[in-house]
């Protein structure tokens, strides 16, 4: 997904023989040495011409990042506060917007 410089980037990683675990984030080649302020893994993502929602999942650092809701706005390169879903339903503004599993909306690229 390519939305005014952001990408859905997969990756893959094992332990030993067990399972191997997909995972998906998102980068924003714009600042591609540096992607703290989108730490996390994608759960959830959905997308317009200039704004992505996301879902991700608390990143395992030291730093007291939390997992939620977040909105990017790519033309603006600003992103809202982590949000429950409860207070991103309450943004009608978003509500055209179709949100997908990360694997899902790997398949639709």
């Amino acid at each position: 997904m390519g939305v005014a410089g952001f990408r859905l980037r997969q990756s893959y990683s094992h332990q030993g023989a067990g399972p191997i675990d997909t995972s998906y984030s998102l980068w924003n080649t714009a600042r591609p040495e540096n992607e703290a302020g989108w730490s996390g893994k994608v759960v959830r993502i959905g997308w317009d011409a200039r704004r992505i929602i996301v879902l991700r999942a608390p990143p395992s650092s030291p730093y007291g990042e939390r997992g939620g809701w977040m909105v990017i706005d790519a033309e603006h390169r600003t992103q809202s506060a982590v949000m429950t879903l409860t207070q991103l339903q309450q943004r009608p503004d978003l509500h055209q917007i179709n949100i997908y599993r990360a694997d899902s909306a790997w398949a639709k690229l």
